[in-house]
């Protein structure tokens, strides 16, 4: 945990408060996770999920034969042979972990 509080304080400069900290330690947790995927930074801005009543649910990622889908009006669907991959991302940084319920 020493080496990743290290990279986090590196990305915040001087800015050390507990949100700050926390929405830098999910960025890092989300670009680690996903490093062997082409993503763009808008692309994890657009998958972001966290909010009030998502069921502990940070990010979610749909990927159909390797390629992202953000946007499926514009997606370039495939007529066979169809991969999907489904990721879903919740990420904590604290001492303990509280998952919500579905619900």
């Amino acid at each position: 945990m020493l080496i990743i509080d290290g990279i986090i304080d590196e990305r915040l400069g001087e800015d050390r408060n507990s949100r700050a900290r926390g929405k830098a330690f999910e960025k890092f947790a989300v670009e680690q996770i996903i490093k062997d995927y082409y993503i763009t930074n808008d692309n994890i801005v657009d998958s972001m999920l966290d909010g009030r009543d998502d069921g502990g649910m940070d990010y979610a990622f749909i990927f159909i034969n390797g390629n992202i889908l953000s946007d499926p009006s514009k997606f370039h669907w495939p007529n066979s042979n169809i991969e999907l991959e489904t990721i879903i991302i919740t990420c904590k940084h604290q001492d303990t972990f509280k998952q919500s319920p579905f619900g």
